[in-house]
């Protein structure tokens, strides 16, 4: 679980700070930057940050609410409260990355799927069927 700090930073501070890890992650080989990751998060933030991702793009996908909250494991309100933010279009960038084509869906599901199954056997071939690749 995420503890955050009580104390409110100020808008001009946070963005500053922002601004600064992203500088921080920018200049990284893509292992140093999982490593930063790694050292970083936590299990359950990784995890999460994941899922955000993971329901970011199955609702582009246009895959309904009760599928993505049941394929992830993750609340119906969780998935209502980004779509909503995708509709505000507060995921633009994101939703634009994700359609780049330098983004790996295959790769990224495999390791979703390794993610919700926790090391047990996969549950069959055509898992994530409905999942266009």
């Amino acid at each position: 679980m995420t503890h955050v700090s009580k104390k409110v930073l100020d808008t001009k501070t946070e963005k500053k700070l922002s601004l600064q890890l992203a500088k921080f992650f920018s200049n990284q080989t893509e292992k140093q930057t999982q490593n930063l990751f790694t050292d970083l998060l936590t299990s359950s933030e990784r995890i999460m940050l994941i899922k955000r991702l993971a329901i970011v793009i199955m609702i582009t996908e246009e895959h309904s609410t009760y599928r993505i909250a049941q394929t992830l494991k993750v609340s119906d309100s969780t998935v209502r409260d980004i779509k909503i933010k995708i509709q505000l279009e507060q995921y633009d960038y994101l939703v634009a990355h994700y359609k780049n084509k330098n983004f790996n869906s295959k790769e990224f599901w495999k390791t979703v799927e390794v993610l919700l199954r926790a090391g047990l056997p996969s549950r069959g071939s055509d898992r994530w069927q409905s999942v266009k690749f």
